[in-house]
């Protein structure tokens, strides 16, 4: 069978989108090691965090046809004739975050967000096809129909506020308060109508929420709803086990006083 050539270009991606879910990370031979499912990874993001000095080995079922990083002066990606369905991820600076969408001989394509940060050790990820069905369900966390802070017991804390730009774009404000003794990671922030996600601009975003602590973010919308409004977060711990907040949000009045 032929192989195909390997080739890494540039694609940017700026969406904040949702992760996909993930295994319980396990230390095997020193390494930290993940297993995803290729249907998950073709409808979500993976998270892979990369550390500088250590490589990341993506291991599939199948060949690797094309990989595109969103920013390869980040990350180097080197193929192997030996073993076509992996590839070798190695960071070039110590910090940084972009996106890698990986496609396979079949046709099917996986994405997955990359950050560095130092602390990490080598990792080995598993891609599975089809989805493995060990894969633990993920949690679900909504806070529904509510402006103010809602805690129940150690309950992330999410609050929202409305409001609109001089140019009628509505904006929307959030706080997360982390009360957990360890930090939590912020995968993404979107804006959902019925149809699927706006597209938006986030201002003062932090991937990071450090444990006991707090931190505010701006979502601006670069296009108004038609209709009702929510927001989500998704978050994810050191275990690799992923968390959404949902906020539904009551933008109909504002709007309509404002005449857009």
């Amino acid at each position: 069978m032929n192989r195909k050539v390997l080739t890494l270009s540039l694609t940017l991606s700026l969406v904040a989108i949702p992760l996909a879910p993930q295994a319980v990370a396990q230390q095997v031979g020193g390494n930290i090691a993940y297993s995803f499912g290729i249907e998950e990874l073709e409808k979500h993001p993976g998270i892979v965090n990369l550390s500088p000095g250590f490589m990341t080995v993506l291991q599939f079922d199948e060949a690797i046809q094309e990989v595109k990083a969103g920013n390869p002066d980040l990350v180097a990606a080197e193929g192997s004739k030996l073993d076509p369905s992996s590839i070798v991820l190695r960071p070039k600076l110590v910090s940084g975050r972009t996106d890698l969408r990986i496609t396979l001989e079949t046709g099917r394509v996986a994405n997955f967000v990359l950050n560095i940060r130092r602390g990490v050790s080598g990792t080995s990820v598993t891609i599975k096809n089809p989805a493995s069905a060990t894969l633990p369900a993920m949690p679900t966390q909504s806070l529904v129909n509510s402006s103010n802070a809602t805690s129940t017991g150690d309950d992330i804390n999410l609050v929202t506020q409305l409001q609109l730009d001089n140019t009628g774009r509505l904006i929307v404000n959030y706080s997360l308060t982390n009360p957990y003794p360890y930090s939590l990671e912020i995968a993404s922030v979107r804006l959902l109508e019925a149809a699927g996600a706006l597209p938006l601009r986030l201002e003062s975003f932090e991937s990071s929420l450090e444990a006991n602590s707090s931190q505010t973010g701006r979502a601006v919308l670069l296009r108004n709803p038609t209709g009702k409004l929510s927001l989500e977060i998704g978050m994810k711990n050191a275990a690799g086990v992923s968390t959404y907040l949902k906020r539904e949000l009551d933008v109909g009045a504002m709007l309509k006083a404002a005449g857009k």
